[in-house]
């Protein structure tokens, strides 16, 4: 398919195509790359979590309200 032109790369062989199919695979790869993100993030990520959920739900607003 890409003849003598093919690189090592993958995503530099893919990039050359404009077909649906390279799209597919390049938002493919940035799942894939979302979902390996180093253990250092998870506090991070799930402080983000908590504040955007009592920004939209009050959660932890209303769960302290009912112990005192």
């Amino acid at each position: 398919m890409f003849g003598s032109q093919l690189s090592e790369s993958v995503l530099d062989n893919v990039d050359e195509m404009t077909s649906a199919t390279s799209y597919i695979i390049r938002v493919l790869f940035l799942i894939v790359l979302a979902c390996h993100i180093p253990y250092i993030f998870y506090s991070g990520k799930e402080s983000l979590l908590i504040i955007v959920d009592e920004i939209r739900f009050k959660s932890m607003t209303h769960a302290l309200e009912l112990v005192l």
